[in-house]
């Protein structure tokens, strides 16, 4: 029978091992969300705010790709299996009121709502997701 201050050090060190595992798991997919952000900023020069749902939704869409095929493979490597459903019930609600408020703004002819509230939803998604 083992020592309860020794099986509780051994679960503490074993608990933190498995926080910095999926912390590490966590940079590649928000490196390819920051990415799409910034790739945002050059879309919105190229093709007008009034059209960014055509790159973002394949921007997106890439994310979650790639994310999941990481986490795969983190998880084969590391053995720290990490769920891409929480990346989705994130990722399509924040993506949908993005793209709401922006043409809600559209249609009130109000321009704060229609260039503001896109990117507000955009970090508090970050903030959300960070909050996990």
């Amino acid at each position: 029978m083992a020592d309860p201050l020794t099986a509780e050090l051994a679960y503490v060190e074993a608990r933190a091992t498995r926080d910095r595992a999926v912390r590490r798991a966590l940079v590649v997919p928000l490196r390819l969300a920051g990415t799409a952000e910034l790739g945002g900023a050059v879309a919105v020069l190229l093709i007008g705010r009034d059209h960014l749902a055509s790159y973002f939704v394949p921007a997106y869409l890439v994310v979650l790709g790639v994310g999941a095929w990481w986490y795969h493979h983190y998880a084969r490597t590391h053995g720290v299996l990490l769920p891409v459903r929480p990346w989705l019930l994130i990722l399509v609600p924040t993506m949908v009121l993005a793209a709401s408020l922006s043409r809600l703004g559209f249609v009130l002819d109000n321009e704060l709502v229609q260039v503001a509230c896109p990117p507000l939803t955009n970090a508090g998604r970050g903030r959300i997701w960070s909050l996990r």
